[in-house]
């Protein structure tokens, strides 16, 4: 299972431990949040943007596809267009981390789009076993072989 991490902070919690547990992680954050960061184990792979606003959303899926990236995270209110649009554009399965998620637009996105909702805070084992019960439900009709 291949996870395309979404998120504006540094997942410390997530990039630990998710490989740990068999899934292939990919951590999509802006250049800045690098800085300063601990080192990510051997298994996770770390693809920054630098001008996240402008070009950040087919950076993403540029990276899902050619990392053939079988499901999306979203770990923060403002990158779930993100995932919404890789979910779109790749045929990859979306889980939105909904903590502290707020207003009726990103909400209704959420509900309609999200192929799981979690709100898990740093809970790494309980995005696992979102990410696998999505693998094993399979990739979605339809999804591009690209």
């Amino acid at each position: 299972m291949r996870l395309l991490l979404v998120t504006v902070d540094f997942p410390r919690a997530y990039a630990a431990a998710l490989p740990g547990l068999g899934i292939e992680t990919h951590v999509f954050l802006p250049l800045a949040e690098l800085e300063g960061a601990p080192a990510l184990p051997t298994q996770a792979w770390v693809h920054r943007e630098r001008h996240w606003s402008t070009t950040g959303l087919a950076k993403a899926v540029a990276v899902a596809r050619r990392e053939r990236i079988d499901a999306v995270l979203t770990a923060a209110p403002s990158v779930h267009v993100i995932g919404a649009s890789v979910r779109l554009l790749t045929g990859a399965r979306w889980i939105a981390d909904v903590r502290g998620s707020s207003g009726t637009v990103l909400g209704s996105l959420v509900a309609r789009q999200a192929d799981a909702v979690v709100s898990t805070g740093d809970d790494a084992e309980a995005v696992a076993e979102a990410v696998q019960l999505l693998g094993r439900l399979g990739s979605r009709p339809g999804r591009s072989a690209s």
